[in-house]
């Protein structure tokens, strides 16, 4: 039996988006009671989010291991699929706006898009690796499971270089830092580059 289950690839990567949550939201906090705004950290935030939670993240789970499970019998529409992919959708449009409020230098929105954000991934996140993560292990088998892993490599490693993956989640590394957070591990996949 395959020892890595695609949904613990996607379980890492949530530890890493997670501890970002928890950078934001002290950032957030500093904002509230007064702090200048550090706008290169939320241009920073802002990419990091668009290039690693949604276009390397989202991008396994919607384009992968979502049309997997429909394939096994999980229905598209209506059930956790159909949710899940409406809520990457208000993730996609929160994180444009907390990126034109920082380049726009507006505190107020920051605070106001940001606390959204976290809000959805923290509940999002939850119901993936809690509800259909469980299913996802439950109906994905040893064959499928390579095949998932290696398509999953495809978009980590082939489409942008596993060293461009490791660079980014490095970057989180270095904004929880900056806000006091307890940085995440690196994860194991994709094999950095050597």
């Amino acid at each position: 039996m395959t020892e890595l289950h695609p949904v613990d690839i996607l379980e890492e990567e949530h530890e890493v988006i997670l501890a970002l949550l928890r950078a934001l939201e002290n950032k957030v906090d500093a904002l509230r009671s007064g702090a200048e705004l550090d706008r290169r950290f939320w241009m920073d935030a802002t990419a990091f989010l668009s290039e690693f939670a949604d276009a390397c993240h989202h991008a396994k789970e919607e384009d992968l291991l979502f049309v997997k499970l429909v394939e096994l019998g999980l229905p598209e529409h209506g059930g956790p699929i159909g949710v899940m992919k409406q809520e990457h959708h208000l993730a996609r449009t929160l994180t444009a706006r907390i990126r034109d409020a920082a380049m726009a230098s507006d505190p107020h929105a920051i605070v106001e898009h940001a606390s959204s954000y976290i809000q959805l991934l923290r509940d999002h996140i939850d119901k993936e690796n809690h509800v259909l993560f469980e299913m996802a292990r439950e109906l994905i088998r040893e064959q499928d499971s390579a095949q998932l892993l290696q398509e999953f490599e495809d978009v980590d490693t082939r489409k942008s270089g596993s060293d461009v993956y490791h660079k980014h989640v490095r970057t989180a590394i270095q904004l929880c830092r900056e806000a006091f957070v307890t940085p995440p591990s690196e994860p194991h996949y994709p094999p950095a580059a050597s």
